[in-house]
């Protein structure tokens, strides 16, 4: 049983807090409990420039349009193991290790119905403001956004699943690519992905 949640919380004006949340409660049929294992840190989190590590919501408040107002758990790449299941959860079970799908999608519109979740105008981001992310111990997500880790995956490559779903997504758009010479501009870890 749950009994725990530490969190790292980035608070408005650039100060960082370890500290405790409530434990995330089952809050549909159809949603599982995580116990976060593994995260990694993405690009939004943290970028590495001219060997200063500036972190944009912590340096700057904001990461384009999205602003931190209020105290927010940062991540979005995550693996974990499932502590708790919703009802009318029957592809997952206590236990199985899990990579997390950071974006929560609506489900109702018309790129969702289309297969297209990626493109839903109501999609909820992980460590998006204001919703909380995933560098804490334990996170509620829809089954839905769980994809089930072999055994041979460790929880720290389950957590690269998200940024190489980004480089295999850039792979396919540049088409054909074999026996041509391709660069990569920008070769951070997606980069490094592809």
């Amino acid at each position: 049983q749950p009994s725990i949640n530490r969190a790292l919380v980035l608070h408005p004006g650039g100060t960082f807090s370890y500290t405790e949340r409530d434990i995330p409660t089952i809050q549909s049929d159809r949603d599982v409990l995580v116990r976060v294992v593994a995260t990694g840190l993405c690009g939004s989190d943290a970028c590495d420039r001219l060997s200063d590590i500036i972190i944009h919501y912590w340096q700057h408040g904001k990461l384009g349009r999205n602003e931190v107002k209020q105290p927010l758990i940062l991540g979005h790449e995550s693996s974990g193991v499932i502590v708790a299941i919703g009802s009318k959860v029957d592809v997952l079970k206590f236990n199985d290790r899990v990579a997390l799908e950071p974006g929560i999608s609506c489900n109702i519109c018309a790129h969702c119905r289309s297969g297209r979740y990626n493109l839903c105008t109501s999609m909820q981001f992980a460590a998006t403001p204001p919703v909380d992310g995933t560098l804490c111990t334990y996170y509620r997500v829809p089954a839905q956004c769980c994809y089930k880790l072999p055994a041979h995956v460790s929880f720290r490559n389950g957590a690269l699943v998200e940024p190489l779903s980004v480089a295999v997504h850039a792979c396919r758009l540049g088409g054909d690519m074999q026996n041509r010479n391709v660069v990569v501009f920008g070769a951070g870890p997606v980069g490094l992905l592809c």
